[in-house]
């Protein structure tokens, strides 16, 4: 566990963004596409998720593809929807490319050496000097880790800029066989990338308060991926709810108590949106209203489970639809193999 406090720093999230394929699939076209049928159909459409984006043509089916078109598509897809994320981000805000001091990009559905972030380097035309920085396999909880980087690279350089990048290609990892907990996975997971900007800018959105992480590695074996005949296949206990829930409770009454807060305190909860069940049981735990996770279930609703890029599209529809006040209080929740669980305290200025 691990907290990354500055009480007199105030850097801020300036802007975020998000980016998702060209092609949107309703529940039921991909399980037709996956061949699921009967039971298997019943749980897609029982999922909490509606549609969702996949970065694929919609003639293409993607139930045969080879491991080396797996990892092709990863890399395409990765590429295209990251500098989207980065690019529509700086648009935000008027910057340029050059502008950026620091990049961390977060991702755990393909493997590519040199990695992501040299390629956004490359294709954006960034500085020479920028300090990149990637993140591999923290899976579904990658975003705030690295949010925690990047704001320490700002503690240290207070006049530069970060940004956070994380981008998935989950279905480049959907393995096809007879096991539930690949069912699970193939009825959840998308594509989709977002990217935050941190520094000392003056924004809408809140700064950071503090950080605080739990990893609980008896777990370690609970939820990942495994290489299954040269492909990625997901690793997903039917325990994750009963496991991961208890280390977000832990996190989550850490850093309250540390900044002499409490629940009630708490106005806006910006959780990753994992599945039906996490979400579930958050809310049971937290004894949380709908209003409160509405959020997180409409990204899950509308986009699925993206992995790592989810949490900034939680956060990024709250700030589209809320008008938050001075000294509001908000927490950002991401889980992820390990097992682990990572929060971040926000306050609004």
């Amino acid at each position: 566990m691990y907290n990354s406090r500055h009480n007199n720093s105030k850097i801020k999230i300036v802007s975020v963004s998000t980016a998702v394929p060209e092609y949107m699939y309703s529940q039921s076209e991909i399980a037709d596409i996956l061949n699921y049928s009967g039971r298997g159909k019943e749980i897609f459409l029982n999922s909490g998720v509606s549609q969702r984006y996949l970065f694929l043509e919609k003639d293409k089916a993607y139930n045969n593809e080879s491991p080396n078109e797996l990892i092709r598509r990863y890399e395409q897809g990765a590429k295209e929807l990251g500098q989207k994320a980065i690019y529509n981000l700086l648009k935000l805000k008027s910057l340029n490319p050059t502008d950026i001091d620091f990049l961390i990009t977060t991702s755990c559905t393909g493997y590519l050496c040199p990695s992501l972030s040299f390629r956004y380097i490359k294709e954006l035309g960034m500085k020479e000097s920028i300090k990149a920085v990637d993140l591999q396999g923290m899976g579904c909880g990658a975003a705030l880790p690295a949010i925690n980087q990047a704001y320490n690279y700002i503690i240290s350089n207070p006049k530069h800029r970060a940004i956070v990048l994380s981008v998935e290609i989950c279905s480049a990892s959907h393995y096809i066989d007879e096991d539930m907990e690949t069912l699970v996975a193939n009825a959840i997971f998308s594509d989709g990338a977002s990217a935050m900007l941190l520094g000392n800018s003056d924004s809408k959105y809140p700064y950071i308060l503090d950080f605080d992480s739990c990893i609980n590695p008896e777990n370690i074996d609970k939820l990942g991926f495994s290489m299954e005949n040269g492909k990625l296949r997901i690793i997903l206990s039917k325990h994750i709810k009963e496991m991961i829930c208890p280390l977000v409770k832990t996190i989550v009454g850490n850093i309250l108590k540390r900044n002499n807060l409490n629940q009630n305190d708490v106005k806006y909860w910006i959780i990753h949106p994992g599945g039906k069940s996490i979400i579930d049981g958050l809310q049971e735990m937290f004894s949380l209203t709908n209003q409160q996770l509405i959020y997180s279930r409409s990204i899950l609703r509308n986009y699925g489970n993206m992995s790592s890029p989810s949490i900034m599209f939680v956060l990024n529809e709250m700030m589209q639809s809320e008008n938050p006040n001075r000294d509001d209080i908000g927490i950002m929740v991401s889980m992820g193999p390990g097992l682990s669980a990572y929060t971040i305290l926000l306050k609004w200025s």
